[in-house]
């Protein structure tokens, strides 16, 4: 399943998303897909993450900074999913990983 979310992914849109999602994961990968996003709410992806975890699912993630994965981390949000062609040794904080 593919969540493709757009310019402006806050705290709302996440909660808009999780309850559209809910009943519908069922145990399979969900990748979420920023990719569109100008600069998506950390907590809105944490809440968006674990809303997929409740229910049953697993995720990846498209379209996040490394900057973005740090602080996910440090919120407790493994992304161990990112894709690892995307990680160069030319990346700056600010590149998607």
């Amino acid at each position: 399943m593919v969540v493709s979310l757009t310019q402006d992914f806050d705290v709302s849109e996440a909660w808009r998303v999780a309850r559209q999602i809910e009943g519908a994961i069922g145990g399979r990968v969900v990748m979420l897909d920023f990719g569109a996003c100008r600069q998506p709410d950390i907590f809105a992806v944490t809440l968006l993450v674990r809303a997929v975890e409740r229910e049953g699912g697993t995720f990846r993630v498209r379209g996040l900074t490394r900057r973005d994965v740090r602080i996910l981390a440090y919120l407790g949000v493994s992304l161990g999913d990112v894709v690892p062609h995307a990680w160069t040794d030319a990346a700056t904080d600010d590149d998607p990983p």
